[in-house]
């Protein structure tokens, strides 16, 4: 095969890959669709619908369902719908206090969960991931009637090279430069691992089951044990480049600020993330857990009063860089701060617009996410899903 053959080849290969991913992204958000409708939405023919579905269906990927509609003869039409007996994903999510793993299905059902005890940055990372590849292992050894999918995705903060597997930097673990699907690949032989972000998952979860599932643009600003965002470009992850789009909980913005985890000092993060949160109530109470913060706040009580001011201003400030960079059609919040405390969700809606341009105001939406911090599981189980066909 000469050059250009090669070359046409490649490009027929890469728009085959990219059109069956589109019409993928459309039936799982739709869950049941009609090769007329994704024909209409994807700007494909019947004929190239038919052509990539009919193979998904002899694999038993797809299923043909009745549909609510009538056929042309007044019988009932046929939609098709992702088979979610077989597409099942394992998802694995590496967090500073402890490591969990579920199974999730295309609708984005989570059928299983599974927390390990165990902090990432306490012992080696060969350890560590020693340990919780033999934990899953007995848990498939255990469960024979769950069947998953080959390909399992690891959801962690930080920066990751998704195309290569590693984990570039992560402030929250302690990791740099970690071969992390290389390594995970050798642990459990026959599965392929996708690593992902922690915020971007929960964009892909949003984006296909959640609060930004009618919307082509959107961002994702998580407010918790770290800061950061994800964001959605015309229904894509935007990713920029090196994958570091998003990661504003690293912006100084003030230099005479706190030492962050990074190395820097005045970070964003070191105003609102919760470890900031409680390092600073640690000067009044050296033992406060988050939620006393959140009590004394609401207790009226002076020095919380001011701290939970100064978090809601930092979040408001936060908002309005993500609309000036993205202009998304919504804004979502996320993180453990955000739907831990009902008190700080009202405080911010009603005090964003005060730090949010006056000619942006009405161009977006803010909304709090419905997902607790299960979300990332969701995200990286489309993301495999997705990725197996």
């Amino acid at each position: 095969m000469g050059p250009l053959n090669k070359l046409q080849k490649m490009d027929k290969d890469a728009m085959k890959a990219y059109n069956t991913r589109l019409i993928l992204s459309h039936i799982i958000r739709a869950q049941s669709i009609s090769k007329g409708e994704l024909a209409r939405l994807t700007d494909l023919s019947v004929v190239s619908v038919s052509r990539i579905t009919d193979e998904f269906i002899q694999r038993n990927l797809i299923q043909l369902v009745d549909s609510e509609s009538q056929g042309s003869l007044g019988r009932p039409s046929k939609d098709l719908r992702l088979n979610e007996r077989v597409l099942r994903a394992l998802v694995i999510h590496i967090e500073r206090e402890e490591t969990s793993f579920g199974i999730v299905d295309s609708s984005g059902a989570i059928l299983d969960y599974q927390e390990l005890k165990i902090r990432a940055s306490d012992i080696g990372v060969d350890d560590f991931l020693t340990f919780i590849c033999g934990e899953i292992r007995r848990y498939l050894t255990s469960r024979p009637e769950i069947e998953i999918i080959p390909i399992v995705s690891i959801i962690v903060p930080g920066i990751v090279d998704d195309l290569g597997g590693t984990v570039r930097f992560s402030s929250v673990l302690r990791w740099q430069n970690i071969d992390l699907a290389a390594k995970m690949a050798k642990l459990m032989p026959g599965y392929r691992f996708l690593v992902e972000n922690d915020i971007k998952a929960v964009a892909v979860a949003e984006m296909y089951f959640g609060l930004s599932r009618d919307c082509t643009d959107s961002v994702v600003l998580n407010v918790g044990d770290g800061v950061g965002a994800a964001v959605i470009i015309d229904n894509e992850i935007y990713r920029g480049q090196n994958n570091t789009v998003g990661e504003i909980g690293h912006i100084v913005t003030n230099q005479a600020g706190r030492l962050c985890e990074c190395g820097q000092f005045g970070c964003l993060q070191t105003d609102i993330a919760e470890w900031a949160i409680l390092q600073e109530a640690a000067g009044i109470h050296p033992d406060i857990t988050i939620e006393a913060v959140f009590g004394a706040y609401q207790a009226k009580e002076p020095w919380a009063v001011k701290l939970i001011n100064r978090v809601v201003a930092g979040i408001s400030l936060a908002i309005n860089l993500v609309v000036m960079a993205y202009s998304p059609q919504v804004v979502i919040l996320y993180g453990s701060l955000i739907y831990k405390f009902a008190i700080l969700r009202r405080l911010i809606q009603e005090r964003y617009p005060l730090y949010v341009n006056e000619y942006a105001k009405n161009d977006f939406e803010l909304k709090f996410s419905g997902y607790d911090r299960l979300g990332h599981l969701v995200g990286g189980a489309i993301r495999a899903i997705i990725e197996n066909f």
